[in-house]
């Protein structure tokens, strides 16, 4: 008998940026980034093992000396399979991502007086999207939108 690991994620990314830097340390960017998400399925469909979704985001950022970040971008979210709404709905459910399009905008600062998380970094992430017409979950929320505000942490040891 098999041993269930759990969804295992694997993910891929690609971006590139370019930008100018002023004298006095600020820096204006513009970028793009492409993101690959494959996991394997938890509750099983008879056609797919796996669900997959790609993410890419155009952006113009303003990096304040270092100290603070602040980007927005238009993000398409796209993937997952042409299937019956039943199976698109269990992708959904295993954690695959809506297809959507949208604006976010991120903040993110630098976090140096911690001591050992010299280089954390705390932000904020705010989208507005409209998922697809055809998602099956789209009525959820009755709009067919996406307004979300997230607040992340990271940490580097």
């Amino acid at each position: 008998m098999p041993i269930d690991a759990g969804p295992v994620l694997k993910s891929w990314s690609a971006g590139t940026e370019a930008g100018w830097t002023s004298s006095g340390g600020d820096r204006l960017s513009l970028g793009g980034r492409y993101t690959i998400d494959r996991a394997l399925t938890t509750i099983g469909t008879y056609r797919h093992l796996h669900f997959h979704s790609g993410t890419s985001i155009a952006e113009i950022g303003w990096d304040h000396r270092s100290d603070w970040r602040l980007a927005v971008g238009y993000r398409t979210v796209g993937g997952g399979t042409s299937s019956p709404p039943l199976e698109r709905g269990i992708e959904i459910a295993n954690g695959a991502a809506c297809r959507e399009k949208g604006v976010q905008a991120t903040f993110t600062m630098q976090i140096s007086s911690l001591g050992a998380l010299a280089n954390g970094t705390i932000g904020a992430k705010v989208v507005r999207a409209t998922v697809a017409a055809d998602e099956p979950l789209r009525g959820a929320t009755g709009t067919g939108a996406n307004h979300s505000v997230s607040v992340f942490l990271r940490a580097g040891f």
